[in-house]
């Protein structure tokens, strides 16, 4: 006789893939708003930041990239915190105009508005 097997819904809830899914496209939105360097988008998907002060800093670069190599996400109900780990690649407007890449990681907290996240704080640090 072979042993049952545990349906993946009971080891994995659903709702919690989903809200971790959620959770993942929310970051993927914020890295997609500073390749861009569009602070609207920034500050619709993070809607506690500065967008003029984003806006002006983004105003120096002539262009950047975030790219996460490895997020780690915790659910807690209506909250999410993440830990990203990756470089970002940005281009001064003034200078050189050579490529600078730096390891950075950031550190997110967000928040489940309806069905949807936003991010409530977000820290990057070398």
């Amino acid at each position: 006789m072979q042993p049952a097997l545990t349906p993946i819904s009971a080891v994995v809830p659903a709702p919690a893939f989903r809200d971790e899914s959620l959770v993942r496209q929310t970051l993927q939105r914020f890295r997609l708003a500073y390749d861009g360097l569009d602070a609207a988008s920034a500050h619709a998907v993070w809607p506690g930041v500065d967008q003029d002060a984003l806006a002006r800093a983004f105003s120096s670069l002539g262009s950047q990239s975030l790219t996460f190599n490895d997020c780690n996400v915790r659910l807690g109900g209506d909250v999410a915190s993440a830990v990203c780990r990756g470089q970002t690649r940005y281009v001064p407007r003034v200078g050189s105009g050579e490529p600078r890449v730096e390891p950075r990681t950031w550190t997110f907290t967000l928040r489940k508005a309806g069905s949807d996240w936003t991010i409530e704080t977000a820290r990057a640090e070398r």
